[in-house]
């Protein structure tokens, strides 16, 4: 494949704006493959043009491109190290709740996944579509911008609700 077809795959595009005004996005499956730019519009060209680069210099290395986050497939299983004293806690933490340690964590990770979310400040975006972009800062969403073939972008701005607090800092 040339970086032209690899680039019309669903890749997570993310644009973040900073302090100091301007606008860095990335390319989340591309380690280091980041850009720059004075408006978040030129800060996604400027992506396309780096990830374009970034494309070519994986392949003249015969090294591999990373799938997109959504064409990966996920068992459901991990390996997790705890260490013991975090282990000892969660293990009667579930048996106080009458679960089993590992619905436990379970439960643990998808309520902490819920406060990220809700509080937009992990930088982990799913999408269903490619040529989707997400723009936000600490506190909320800025954009969210969806572009489907044949149809021009839709636009929401959403302020993010107060995050849960933390169940390990009881």
């Amino acid at each position: 494949m040339t970086p032209a077809e690899y680039l019309k795959r669903p890749y997570s595009r993310v644009v973040v704006p900073e302090a100091d005004g301007t606008f860095r996005s990335e390319i989340l499956e591309f380690p280091g493959c980041i850009a720059v730019g004075d408006t978040a519009t030129e800060a996604l060209a400027n992506l396309d043009n780096v990830a374009e680069s970034w494309l070519e210099s994986v392949l003249a290395r015969g090294q591999a491109v990373p799938s997109p986050i959504e064409e990966n497939e996920y068992s459901g299983k991990t390996v997790l190290r705890l260490a013991k004293s975090v282990h000892q806690k969660a293990a009667i933490a579930a048996r106080h709740e009458g679960v089993s340690l590992n619905t436990f964590i379970a439960n643990c990770v998808a309520e902490q996944l819920g406060a990220r979310k809700a509080a937009t400040t992990h930088h982990h975006i799913n999408f269903s579509q490619q040529n989707n972009t997400v723009i936000f800062d600490h506190n909320r969403v800025l954009m969210t911008t969806q572009t489907t073939a044949g149809s021009s972008p839709a636009t929401v701005a959403t302020p993010a609700p107060a995050a849960k607090s933390n169940p390990w800092n009881r």
